[in-house]
């Protein structure tokens, strides 16, 4: 080899690692970072439906009488349990699926619900403003109580409810409806 194909190739090379050192190997290009978007965008998606389904499922399965199930949808918290166990014989709060089937079958506001508008808290939390569909179809209202008046207590017809994910799976985190 003469002495220029050699300075070229140093040349060459020189020129490669600079190039190669330049650049980030784990930098995406446009396209790649579009379908990241599209991906992320459908698991988001994908979650709030599944949020969704928990929710209906939830009161659709309580409404029917499985509570078994929808007790799989639901994860209440340590106070508003308690308030549930209020309605359930000493003896019987150790049975959680118990305590849910009392608590709906003495307030009878376990449902089936209609969803009327979400809020996204996080990628694995929403909250959803529900109706409760009577078994008339008629929607339910809760009314003024305990010597309230529609005044200083109106009618409400939407209520929020919190669904998370737990454990991998979203459940529904706010008690059925409690009117005293």
């Amino acid at each position: 080899m003469n002495s220029f194909t050699i300075k070229a190739l140093i040349f060459s090379s020189v020129a490669l690692l600079i190039f190669v050192g330049c650049t980030n190997p784990f930098q995406k290009n446009e396209g790649e970072q579009v379908q990241q978007k599209e991906e992320e965008k459908v698991v988001e998606v994908d979650n709030e439906q599944e949020a969704r389904d928990a929710l209906v499922n939830f009161f659709n399965q309580a409404h029917e009488g499985y509570y078994e199930e929808a007790w799989e949808r639901f994860d209440p918290d340590k106070k508003d349990y308690e308030l549930m166990e209020s309605m359930s014989a000493p003896e019987e709060r150790s049975d959680k699926v118990r305590v849910l089937q009392n608590f709906c079958e003495k307030l009878e506001t376990c449902l089936e619900v209609r969803i009327v508008n979400s809020r996204k808290v996080s990628s694995d939390e929403y909250i959803f403003d529900i109706q409760f569909i009577n078994d008339d179809g008629s929607i339910y209202v809760l009314g003024p109580c305990c010597a309230e008046t529609e005044e200083t207590m109106p009618s409400e017809d939407q209520f929020a409810y919190q669904v998370k994910k737990k454990d991998g799976q979203f459940k529904v985190i706010s008690t059925p409806l409690y009117h005293p």
